[in-house]
């Protein structure tokens, strides 16, 4: 019966924009990291004279990190692919499954910049991005 799919307003009826609501909390609840896997944690810190950026990324081969510099945004992309094969003894039947996905972090940074003000390190498991510039404070008079 479609009476059981709405909620029931204090004093009877339907409410029907609480059933829509409803809806698509419970559907999207989880929809970001569905659809581009897990956030990046990353460390933010501004300073006088430059941005920095500290991301996390155990694990990660440095080919798998993408780096896309937007005016006052960057955004870090990690690529995951895996092959797992196995072979069954008895039947010699060789199974292969492959899955690919993708992890996406977008960090607005305060300052516009250009990709010559980016420097991006990569060792041990931590991407450092600092980004050269300052914020410009305009005089009033």
């Amino acid at each position: 019966m479609m009476s059981e799919h709405f909620p029931r307003k204090p004093g009877g009826g339907h409410d029907f924009m609480a059933s829509i609501d409803q809806f698509f909390q419970s559907a999207f609840r989880n929809f970001s990291t569905q659809l581009f896997g897990p956030s990046i944690p990353v460390r933010i810190k501004e300073e006088p004279d430059r941005f920095v950026i500290e991301a996390e990324l155990t694990g990660i081969k440095k080919e798998q990190i993408e780096l896309e510099s937007l005016r006052q945004a960057l955004i870090i992309r990690v690529h995951h692919n895996s092959e797992v094969t196995t072979i069954d003894d008895e039947t010699k039947l060789i199974t292969k499954q492959h899955a690919s996905s993708k992890s996406e972090r977008a960090i607005p940074v305060p300052f516009p910049f250009n990709e010559e003000d980016i420097h991006a390190h990569y060792e041990n498991g931590l991407l450092r991005i600092v980004i050269k510039g300052k914020r410009k404070t305009i005089s009033i008079k």
